[in-house]
């Protein structure tokens, strides 16, 4: 049997490299059902309305990219890789920040 410390490493592993960005890409791909997202599904991890994400994605205002298939009606998508290399890149700035405040020496997994 694996010790606690052993699980964290084999988890640390598969959250870094490509391996770990795959499997948050199906994670992504699962919970919307779709490899490419309905912007209006998503705008609240970027902190906007459905309303203000439209707006913003029609000035290539979002922090990622956004597109439509169609014509002008179409609604705005949001491919998952972008999506979770954004979701990755917040969560990396976030445990810097943490490491930071919290006195421990700063080591990204």
């Amino acid at each position: 049997m694996r010790s606690p410390k052993g699980r964290l490493e084999d988890q640390a592993r598969l959250q870094s490299g490509e391996s770990g960005r795959a499997m948050r890409m199906f994670l992504l791909t699962y919970e919307y059902g779709s490899t490419t997202v309905p912007l209006a599904r998503c705008a609240e991890l970027f902190g906007y309305s459905p309303d203000e994400a439209a707006k913003r994605a029609a000035r290539a205002a979002l922090p990622v990219p956004a597109f439509r298939c169609g014509s002008q009606k179409s609604p705005w998508l949001v491919n998952v890789e972008d999506l979770a290399d954004y979701l990755e890149t917040q969560r990396r700035q976030a445990l810097q920040e943490w490491k930071r405040v919290n006195g421990v020496p700063y080591q990204l997994s």
